[in-house]
């Protein structure tokens, strides 16, 4: 893997090693264990942990013998977030990509503070439109 980077005026370029790519592990797992080396920790602490994984599903799915068009769009569904999909049945490595694409979303729509248009106390009126339910309209169990 090359992790090419600005350094000033010069273009470093950073080759990290991935002897023997565990196919038997998750791409969470192998994105810890290079986290945690202390040769790279420094360097890809200050990449995005959705690029890294991103990375490398795509180099395990083309170790896996699939083509470089099925990776990505396999990576385009995974980081696609629909509103209708039950997350409470999607395994681990597909929640936390799906958490972390939400994340991703929430920072980059977040209104903070020092923005130009951030306003502090803003009013917002809601229909007073009430909904009845069969469970709590009956006292004379009281």
């Amino acid at each position: 893997m090359l992790v090419k980077y600005k350094l000033g005026y010069r273009t470093k370029v950073h080759v990290i090693r991935l002897r023997e790519f565990p196919l038997n592990i998750s791409v969470l797992e192998v994105y810890e264990k290079l986290i945690k080396e202390n040769r790279h920790k420094e360097l890809l602490g200050q990449i995005p942990k959705i690029q890294l994984i991103r990375l490398l599903s795509i180099l395990k799915d083309l170790i896996n013998g699939q083509s470089l068009e099925e990776c990505l769009r396999i990576n385009a569904e995974l980081e696609c977030i629909s509103p209708n999909e039950d997350l409470n049945k999607a395994d681990d490595e597909t929640l936390e990509r799906k958490k972390l694409v939400m994340e991703e979303t929430f920072e980059r729509n977040r209104v903070r503070p020092t923005d130009p248009d951030f306003e502090y106390d803003i009013a917002v009126d809601f229909p007073q439109q009430v909904e009845t339910s069969g469970w709590d309209s009956d006292f004379s169990d009281f």
